[in-house]
Order: structure tokens, then C-alpha cells, then sequence
């Protein structure tokens, strides 16, 4: 009555569509249970029901198999942010694909959103990476005199995050809106972008694996945004991580090679993973 999927998804009698002899409920591992200590059903839309194994594992009620945890999320076109984020040994990368721009990617190539704040400052700490990597990886001028006033790297690059964050209107709580991230690089340089001293390349949503790779091949390093529903701009979860390479993995799965600000040093982001991500390649002279 309420528009809403049929409550009748639910209404199975005796067993119903579970298929008992491969995964019997009373054999289940532990599940955590809800308030009125029933196991927890994941139930993403009609035909959609999930019943959780272990930690990245679902039994698919309706189709009769286990599967992955970000499967089962994604047929509700939603993941967990942090599930599309993985280390080197998880994405079983091949050593023989992985590109990296130049003169980055040790662990202390970097700095993570902890070394600037401890609330959501992903997308600042995305964008001082950015920059220092053009300033003090490659030497540019225009990054690095505007914070030659301080002596140390740290206090450099958080002169450098301070200008982002003001200007990005960027809040501990809620984070930062898409929709400023330009503005934040505009404030730093004090100068519209293609004036000579930077400017930018937009990698719309949707846009094929080689859109990243031939940015990423001639050295410029991406400002990748992540979000984990398919929805309009500044809605919905999201994070900014600083994609600096790609891979692939052993069995062909693409990757891209990002700064993560959450982890020491880098993880992969599975192509695609995402239903919504984007990109703003960004270079200074």
C-alpha cells in the first residue's frame, strides 16, 4: 500500500527457497542477531535476500549460491566504502602491470588525514597529497612558495591543507560537498584554473578504465572521488583518495593504484567497483 516491495518477499513457509542441504540455518556460523534475537536477513529489493555466513560472505537465498559481500551490495546498487578499498596481498595484483607515476608511491610519499585531523577530512587530505606530489616530488615552484615561510614538510603541508579545507568548506562531521573541490585548489593557487600556473582535466562518471590509464601514463596524478550510491552529486557516502597508478590482477581484474588517507601506504580500488566515482586530473606548471 505504501508503494514499497511486497512484505510477501518475506512470507516463506517450512524452508522455502533456502536449500537446506548446502546450507542449513542450525549449522549457520555465529550471525549476529537483531534486538529481538533473530538472525539478520540482508534484503536489498525483490529477489534481493541474502543470508550473511561469515564476514564477506552471503548465501543468496534466491539463487542458491554463496557469494562475495560486495555482490550482494551491489545488487542493491550500494557497497561499503571501505570494502572497495583493498591492500596489495587482497587484489592479488600482477608485479608485471603496475604503473605508477613518477617518483611516487613509498609510504612516506604521502600524508593521511590523521597527520592534518581526526574527523572527515578526506578530500583536503586528497588534494594536499595532489599538490604535494607536484611541489615536492616534481618541483614546482607555485606549489612550494606559497608555504616556503615554513621549515619543516609537515608544517608545509599542513599550510597546505588548511587553505584547502577553508576553502573546500570542508566539516569534520559531514565531510565535504563535490561540488567545492575545485574551490579548494582555486583558493591555494589564488587564480582560476588554465591561467598558466594549473588547471584541470574532469574524468566524468561512467568513463572507461583507459580514461584513467592514459592520464595516469603521462604522470598526472588524479583527485578520485568515490561514492557509494548512484546519486547525484554531494549526496550520499563518499570519499576522495589520490590515484597515482593502476594494475591488474592475476586473473585480468583492473585495478587503479590510489593514496588512500585512511592506510600508510597504498591500496587498490577495483575499476568499476563503485556505482558512482569520478575524477579531476590535475597538473601544475
Amino acid at each position: 500500500m505504501s508503494g514499497e516491495d511486497p512484505i510477501v518477499e518475506f512470507a516463506f513457509e517450512g524452508n522455502g527457497p533456502l536449500d537446506t542441504k548446502k546450507t542449513p540455518i542450525k549449522k549457520m556460523p555465529s550471525i549476529e542477531n537483531n534486538s529481538n534475537g533473530n538472525q539478520k536477513i540482508l534484503y536489498t529489493g525483490p529477489g534481493e535476500i541474502f543470508v550473511p555466513l561469515e564476514t564477506n560472505t552471503f548465501y543468496s537465498v534466491y539463487d542458491h549460491e554463496d557469494i562475495s559481500k560486495s555482490s550482494a551490495m551491489l545488487a542493491s546498487g550500494d557497497v561499503n566504502i571501505y570494502d572497495g578499498i583493498i591492500k596489495w596481498d587482497d587484489a592479488n595484483i600482477n608485479t608485471n602491470s603496475v604503473k605508477k607515476i613518477t617518483s611516487f608511491g613509498s609510504g612516506s610519499d604521502y600524508w593521511l588525514m590523521t597527520d592534518f585531523s581526526s574527523g572527515g577530512v578526506c578530500t583536503p587530505t586528497a588534494a594536499t597529497n595532489v599538490l604535494w606530489y607536484w611541489g615536492y616530488e616534481r618541483n614546482c615552484s607555485n606549489v612550494m612558495n606559497k608555504v616556503s615561510a615554513y621549515s619543516t614538510n609537515k608544517s608545509k603541508a599542513i599550510a597546505i591543507f588548511k587553505i584547502l579545507y577553508n576553502a573546500m568548506g570542508t566539516n569534520v562531521t559531514t565531510g565535504t560537498k563535490d561540488s567545492k573541490i575545485l574551490d579548494g585548489y582555486k583558493s591555494f593557487f589564488g587564480v582560476s584554473a588554465g591561467t598558466g600556473t594549473w588547471n584541470y582535466k574532469s574524468i566524468p562518471a561512467s568513463s572507461n578504465y583507459s580514461s584513467y590509464t592514459k592520464e595516469l601514463d603521462n604522470d598526472c596524478p588524479i583527485h578520485l572521488v568515490l561514492h557509494t550510491k548512484n546519486s547525484v552529486l554531494d549526496k550520499g557516502e563518499g570519499h576522495c583518495v589520490m590515484n597515482f597508478g593502476y594494475a591488474q590482477s592475476n586473473t585480468g581484474v583492473k585495478y587503479l593504484f590510489v593514496m588512500d588517507g585512511w592506510y600508510r601506504y597504498g591500496r587498490f580500488v577495483k575499476f568499476n567497483y563503485y556505482p558512482y566515482f569520478f575524477g579531476y586530473k590535475i597538473w601544475v606548471a
